[in-house]
């Protein structure tokens, strides 16, 4: 009996472990992984020459109170250098620290470098701050600006890196916090995968209209094979066809599979390759037309994707060579927006007409003029993530302003004002998706227009006269 009690208290014992356990296990769920890593990850993207420089931040993504940073960076000394000037000495001019550390400068570091050939290593540290107000979030540790040397290609390789900060204020040993570190990359020449035109906005592409787009590369060395996925807003356009481009066919005979078009998704994926050992493509060309119809007015963007190696490809636009090999590039992505004649409302208030126009690629609805109020109201509509404007013109003798306000979704909104001697015009922009516009003014239209005082003055006037020689009598 004794024996089976305690085995009993054992199981119960064993059984809340286990829900403790459980419960603990909800309770400290996986959190984000923090990330160093060289922003842009392809760099060079705008050198044109030799001796031209260009500058990478060393960012941070997703860390909890950080307390001090290290990080040691290679790449090849014979394609690049950081500028330092030997005139002074304990400064190298190509490195500067972030403000995420220092919290915009508002907190004390130290910031230490050294600079080796093809190598530096750079520490920084808070300097009497508290332990639970050290920063989080994201942000950046520090800029590197390169000079280049030579033409080629290299990783921006961390060798080393360390995040850390003390267990508490009274206790100084270190936490190291765990994260994963992104290498950057370094090709000049940089092969681009581009859009041309790269924005397209037509009035007189209205909907039902098409238009097509070439996907371009340039500065190609051995291009054997592309696939590429293109993506853009389905409530906008419509994909049509995709057609292969004469580039890669300069270099052989070649196989273009049928491309997959998912138009509900608003994606498609195109590839194409040569067939015989032969090597690739050089220069600038197309590699492939898409014809788009317009579905609706509003904006879009038509985005290719990056290939980045040595990084993970981030979504199977890919650049072949004629050994199977990753061709690094960067891409540029295009833009349309269906730009259609500006809106004309029409506002009657005590028999006069007057009219406000608003132009805007956005879709205006719900126009209402409110005379009380000294208020005009409308929604404005379009693809989520877009940036658009407005650019409303009142007529003074309707609505006036001294100042003017203007609220989008109930928060005031800075504005552009320029008027002449009848209109004022009002230019704001916003990020989709549906925002309502508020614009008041400080003088409006009265309740009783002239054209209703003067008879009415007049009317009075008459039963003055009338009255008062009626008094004679």
């Amino acid at each position: 009996m004794k024996y089976k009690l305690v085995t009993g208290a054992m199981l119960t014992l064993l059984f809340i472990g286990m829900l403790t356990l459980a419960f603990n296990t909800q309770l400290t769920e996986a959190q984000p992984a923090t990330t160093v890593y060289v922003d842009p990850p392809i760099s060079a993207k705008d050198v044109t020459g030799i001796d031209q420089e260009f500058t990478v931040a060393i960012r941070i993504a997703q860390v909890q109170f950080l307390y001090s940073w290290r990080f040691d960076l290679e790449w090849n000394s014979s394609l690049l250098e950081i500028p330092d000037n030997p005139e002074t000495p304990g400064i190298v001019e190509g490195i500067s620290e972030g403000t995420f550390l220092n919290k915009e400068g508002e907190f004390q570091t130290t910031f230490v470098l050294r600079l080796f050939d093809g190598r530096v290593s750079v520490t920084c540290s808070l300097k009497g701050v508290a332990v639970d107000a050290a920063p989080s979030g994201s942000g950046t540790l520090a800029t590197v600006t390169f000079k280049v040397k030579a033409e080629g290609e290299c990783p921006l390789h961390f060798s080393f890196t360390r995040l850390t900060r003390p267990t508490s204020d009274v206790d100084p040993i270190l936490i190291i916090i765990s994260h994963t570190a992104e290498d950057g990359y370094f090709q000049y020449p940089l092969p681009m995968l581009y859009i041309e035109p790269s924005s397209i906005m037509d009035a007189g592409l209205g909907p039902g209209s098409n238009f097509t787009i070439n996907i371009k590369v340039a500065q190609m060395t051995d291009l054997y094979a592309w696939n590429i996925t293109l993506y853009w807003n389905p409530a906008i356009l419509v994909a049509k066809n995709v057609i292969e481009g004469p580039f890669l066919k300069s270099a052989g005979t070649t196989v273009f599979s049928p491309p997959t078009i998912n138009q509900m998704g608003g994606y498609l994926n195109a590839n194409c390759t040569l067939v015989d050992l032969v090597p690739g493509a050089n220069g600038t060309g197309t590699i492939a037309y898409i014809t788009f119809q317009v579905k609706a007015k509003g904006q879009s963007r038509i985005s290719l994707t990056l290939s980045r190696p040595p990084l993970p490809d981030l979504d199977k636009s890919e650049l072949v060579d004629s050994a199977k090999a990753l061709i690094c590039h960067a891409t540029e992505n295009g833009y349309f927006e269906c730009t259609s004649a500006p809106e004309i409302f029409e506002v009657v208030w005590e028999s006069q007409v007057f009219h406000v126009v608003i132009e805007s690629p956005s879709t205006v609805s719900d126009f209402a003029f409110f005379q009380s109020n000294k208020l005009i109201s409308f929604d404005v509509n379009g693809s989520s993530g877009i940036t658009s404007f407005c650019n409303v013109t009142i007529p003074k003798e309707l609505l006036d302003g001294e100042p003017w306000m203007v609220k989008i979704s109930g928060l005031l909104a800075p504005f552009v004002e320029k008027e002449n001697e009848t209109h004022t015009f009002l230019y704001f922009n916003y990020t989709h998706s549906t925002k309502d516009i508020e614009i008041t003014g400080t003088q409006v239209i009265p309740e009783f227009s002239s054209v209703i005082i003067l008879p009415l003055f007049m009317t009075l006037s008459l039963i003055t006269v009338v009255f008062v020689k009626h008094k004679k009598k």
